[in-house]
Order: structure tokens, then C-alpha cells, then sequence
């Protein structure tokens, strides 16, 4: 392979497929605890699901495969994806003109643009909110929130469906 940077968003999710069955365990608390205090922060509680670790799996799965995601609104991919009720994850509070015309393509451009602008907020239960604007000086054209329970979950489906994406997009 030429480019390893298609490899990012698979990897990216063997990577979360490792460490969730790593994070229960004695040896990974014990080198969690040992780096919290090489870092002036002993016995900190420390959540290795979290806002940094969710961040880099959305941008590695939503920012980094573009083109993948910069298929015509009507290609296989989307297909797929409309298949998963993924759109059913999330609470889309604002919609543009074009959304409903093809709300699974209209999702993920809109969430890959506020995951690359930096467009969203977490809240204390880390639940995400985004949203995406034409330019920094207007107000949002579309909005969108999700609990993190669903987000783990459109990021698992998402996972799952990566290598039949990856395929449908000619990548694979």
C-alpha cells in the first residue's frame, strides 16, 4: 500500500475494539495509575472513554476517509448507511434546504464539517452537539446532537460497516 492514510479510520476502530476489552483490566489500571502520577495527578480517577478518545475516533472515521464520503449523494456508501438507521442516532434540530433530500449524505457532510471546524460541544453526560455554518460570520444552517450512548454506538455501526463501505467505494 502507497498510503497508510487508508488505513487510519479501520485501524482507528481495531485500535477501540483492543482497548475496550483492555480497559478492564488490572494491568491497564495499574499503567493508568502509573502515568496519572508521572503526570502530578495520583490516584485521579481517570475514564479512558472520554471526550479526547471520542474526538479522535469521530475524526478518524469522519475526517480523515473523504473520499469515501465525497461520493455523489445517491452512491452505494450512503445506501449502505441509510440501510443501519444510523440517522436514527441523532437529534437533528436544524436542517438546510438541502437535508431532506438526502438526509444519510446531508448527515455525514454536515458532521464532517463541524468535527474538521471543531463545531461541537460536550456536555457533563459527554453527549456531542454540532453544528455547521457556510462561514465563521453566519449562524448555523444545521444542527445536531447526540447522546453517548448513541454516539458509540453510530461509531461501532459505523466500524462494522467500514470494510462493505470501503468496497462499495472502490477502496478495498
Amino acid at each position: 500500500m502507497d498510503d497508510y492514510r487508508d488505513e487510519i479510520p479501520t485501524r482507528s476502530f481495531i485500535n477501540a475494539g483492543i482497548i475496550y476489552r483492555a480497559v478492564v483490566t488490572k494491568e491497564f489500571q495499574a499503567i493508568t495509575q502509573h502515568v496519572m502520577a508521572e503526570l502530578g495527578m495520583p490516584g485521579a480517577e481517570y475514564l479512558f472513554k472520554n471526550p479526547a478518545y471520542i474526538s479522535g475516533l469521530l475524526y478518524c472515521m469522519i475526517v480523515v476517509p473523504k473520499e469515501i464520503w465525497y461520493l455523489p449523494e445517491n452512491h452505494a456508501v450512503y445506501k449502505l448507511l441509510d440501510e443501519s438507521d444510523i440517522l436514527d442516532l441523532f437529534d437533528v434540530t436544524l436542517k438546510d434546504a438541502k437535508f431532506d433530500t438526502h438526509p444519510m449524505y446531508y448527515l455525514i457532510h454536515r458532521l464532517r464539517n463541524a468535527i474538521v471546524h471543531a463545531n461541537f460541544s460536550i456536555n457533563q453526560a459527554q453527549d456531542f452537539s454540532f453544528w455547521d455554518r457556510k462561514s465563521k460570520s453566519e449562524t448555523p444552517n444545521w444542527t445536531a446532537s447526540i447522546s453517548n450512548a448513541n454516539l458509540f454506538l453510530f461509531l461501532s455501526q459505523l466500524g462494522h460497516l467500514w470494510e462493505r463501505l470501503r468496497k462499495a467505494a472502490g477502496r478495498g
